[in-house]
């Protein structure tokens, strides 16, 4: 069966935002624990910054992230979780979000928004990993990665780990 909220690889770069929230079929889902999305730009580019339009306020358990963070390498793919141990790639740089920026507030608990990833200074790299942690429902509709005023992910493909969930209907 088919996740309620799922994905094929390209809802989050398809310039689609959930302007009618998160029962638009827009987003994709997770309903808590740690969720990676991975891109490889299939060679090393200068980002500026990465932004995820996303779903909360607390509607239906649909919350921002309790953490989010960006990690970037120029070599090879950085962790694909928020702790471990091991060797880091030479070029790993970790990048948190900034705090959630409400664009629709639709009722007093159910918003969009987006998170701002601004590293210090524009970063080279090839893999990025945005690592959240869901607070219940994580719900996020689009991710641009923005190179000057170049948007690096439209329509590229990514993974998600885990797949996204699904939701009894």
């Amino acid at each position: 069966a088919e996740a309620a909220y799922g994905d094929h690889g390209g809802k989050l770069t398809d310039g689609e935002v959930a302007l009618a929230g998160a029962f638009s079929g827009q987003v994709v889902g997770w309903h808590g624990g740690q969720v990676v999305v991975g891109f490889d730009l299939g060679e090393v580019q200068t980002v500026d910054r990465v932004e995820v339009c996303l779903e909360g306020g607390g509607y239906a358990a649909i919350n921002w992230p309790s953490r989010a963070v960006l990690m970037t390498s120029a070599e090879e793919s950085p962790p694909a979780r928020l702790s471990g141990s091991g060797t880091l790639p030479g070029t790993f740089r970790w990048t948190p979000a900034g705090e959630v920026v409400i664009d629709r507030q639709r009722t007093p608990d159910a918003a969009s928004g987006h998170l701002v990833f601004s590293p210090p200074e524009p970063i080279a790299c090839r893999h990025l990993n945005l690592a959240f942690q869901a607070n219940g429902w994580l719900m996020l509709a689009e991710v641009r990665i923005i190179a000057g005023e170049t948007t690096l992910a439209a329509g590229r493909r990514y993974s998600a780990h885990p797949a996204p969930s699904a939701k009894p209907i």
